[in-house]
C-alpha cells in the first residue's frame, strides 16, 4: 500500500503502540479505508449482520448512525459510521479520509473512534456544508444528519455530498442502525424482540449488534445474560444466517452467550 497517502506514518504512531487502549480500534479504522481506497468495494464490521440485498448502483455510500434527538442518547448519534462503507477504488473522498488520519496521527488525544467516524464526520461535514454541532462532543455529529425522532421512527432520508467528480450518499440509519448503539440490550432481551424486529424494514440491508458493548459491559450482567431463542439477536441469525444458528447458536442456548470480538 505504498500509494496510500500518510498510511506508513501510523506504524510509528503512539496511537498503535502496545500501551495504547484504542490501538485495535485505531489500526482497524485505518487499514479499512486503506484497503477500499486501494482495492474498491464494501466493508462490514464482523458483527453486522446481513438482513437484505447489499445496494448496488455504484454509489459511495456510508451509513449515519442515527440521532442525539433519541431517548437515551448522549450526543453522539448524528455522525456517519464506519461500520458499513462502500466505496470505487481510487476514491477521492477516502484519499482525503486517510490524509485526515494522517493529520491526526501528531494529534496529543486519543479517544475511541478518533481515526474512524470522527474523520468521517470531519470530511463528510465539511463537504456538505453543515452547521456548527450543537452537542459538546468533539468528534461526533453535525446537526443535519438523518435523523430518528422520540418516537422512535426514523425519517430514513440520505444526504447526498458532491466530492470532486463524484457523490458520496450518507443513508439514514435504518439501512444499518436500527438499533443505536446504547440499545443493544434490547437484542438480547425477550420482551424486546418484536420491537427490535419491527424496526427492521425496506429500508434496512444490515443490522450491526453492538459487540463492543456487549464487551464493555460488566462481568456479572454478561454471565447473568444466557442465550435465549425467544430473542431478536437468535432470529436475525435464525433468518439470515442459519448454518451460524445450527453450529453457533443453538448448542449454547441457556448458556451465558457470548460475542465473538473483530
Amino acid at each position: 500500500m505504498a500509494s496510500v497517502p500518510k498510511i506508513q506514518g501510523l506504524w510509528r504512531s503512539r496511537l498503535v503502540s502496545d500501551g495504547n487502549k484504542f490501538r485495535l480500534n485505531h489500526i482497524s479504522d485505518v487499514l479499512r479505508a486503506a484497503l477500499l481506497y486501494s482495492l474498491g468495494g464494501a466493508y462490514l464490521d464482523s458483527d453486522v449482520v446481513s438482513v437484505g440485498e447489499f445496494p448496488g448502483g455504484g454509489d459511495d455510500f456510508v451509513v449515519a448512525e442515527g440521532s442525539d434527538d433519541d431517548e437515551g442518547g448522549d450526543g453522539h448519534g448524528d455522525a456517519p459510521n464506519n461500520d458499513v462503507m462502500s466505496f470505487r477504488k481510487g476514491s477521492k473522498f477516502l484519499r482525503r479520509v486517510l490524509e485526515e488520519q494522517g493529520r491526526r496521527l501528531g494529534r496529543p488525544e486519543d479517544y475511541w473512534g478518533m481515526m474512524g467516524p470522527a474523520v468521517l464526520e470531519e470530511v463528510t461535514g465539511k463537504r456538505c456544508n453543515s452547521p456548527p454541532r450543537k452537542n459538546s462532543r468533539p468528534w461526533w455529529g453535525p446537526t443535519w444528519w438523518p435523523r430518528r425522532t422520540r418516537s422512535g421512527q426514523d425519517q430514513g432520508r440520505e444526504v447526498s455530498c458532491r466530492y470532486h467528480d463524484h457523490d458520496v450518499v450518507v443513508k439514514g440509519a435504518p439501512a444499518a442502525h436500527p438499533i443505536r448503539y446504547y440499545e443493544w440490550r434490547s437484542f438480547f432481551r425477550p420482551e424486546h424482540r418484536e420491537e427490535v424486529l419491527g424496526r427492521i424494514d425496506a429500508a434496512t440491508f444490515a443490522v450491526h449488534l453492538w459487540n463492543g458493548m456487549w464487551r464493555w459491559s460488566s462481568f456479572r450482567e454478561r454471565s447473568a445474560t444466557p442465550l435465549c431463542p425467544d430473542t431478536a439477536v437468535y432470529a436475525l441469525f435464525q433468518e439470515n444466517c442459519p448454518r451460524t444458528e445450527a453450529a453457533r447458536l443453538r448448542p449454547s442456548v441457556g448458556k451465558p452467550f457470548r460475542v465473538e470480538m473483530h
